[in-house]
């Protein structure tokens, strides 16, 4: 199994009310120095249209076995291969053609697709790759909790142009 880091759940929310979501995404890297994650999209999905309308994303990881929770609150900036962003085409050249189809579906993500019961679902794909899009996610706050079996912990660590400060809080 791969590292149960590595599959966070994102949640979005627009900035006009209608609606907060929340799904679970890869996470394909990130830097801690830098103090980003990143993630992939296409670029007509729901979380993408949030992340327009408001850049601020929470990340939500959750290791079992540590009992560990980690929320990551971050501002969001999209690079889209369409816009001929360098960012998106360095990320696009590291995918491997077996998996650039992933980013081409002709149908939105979301959308119906009408199809009998019991016959295989064909998606028409694209590798050009018009709809990839790099979510760069730039880390400003961490609440970190520790689910213990008899005792809880919490730590908030908040960025300041002099580092991190921390903050250990009520669970």
């Amino acid at each position: 199994m791969k590292d149960p880091w590595r599959f966070p759940v994102l949640a979005t929310s627009h900035n006009l009310g209608i609606g907060v979501g929340a799904r679970i995404v890869v996470l394909r890297e990130a830097d801690r120095v830098g103090r980003w994650l990143i993630g992939y999209s296409d670029s007509r999905s729901a979380k993408i249209q949030a992340i327009r309308d408001n850049p601020n994303a929470v990340w939500v990881f959750y290791d079992l076995e540590s009992r560990i929770q980690v929320r990551v609150n971050t501002q969001v900036t999209l690079h889209m291969k369409s816009s001929k962003d360098p960012f998106a085409t360095t990320h696009w050249a590291r995918i491997p053609e077996s998996q650039r189809s992933l980013y081409g579906q002709m149908q939105s993500p979301g959308s119906v697709i009408n199809v009998e019961p019991g016959l295989d679902l064909e998606i028409e794909n694209s590798s050009d790759g018009d709809y990839f899009t790099v979510i760069q996610a730039q880390v400003t706050e961490i609440d970190l909790l520790w689910l213990g079996p008899h005792s809880q912990e919490r730590v908030r660590f908040i960025w300041q142009t002099s580092g991190w400060e921390r903050t250990r809080i009520a669970p």
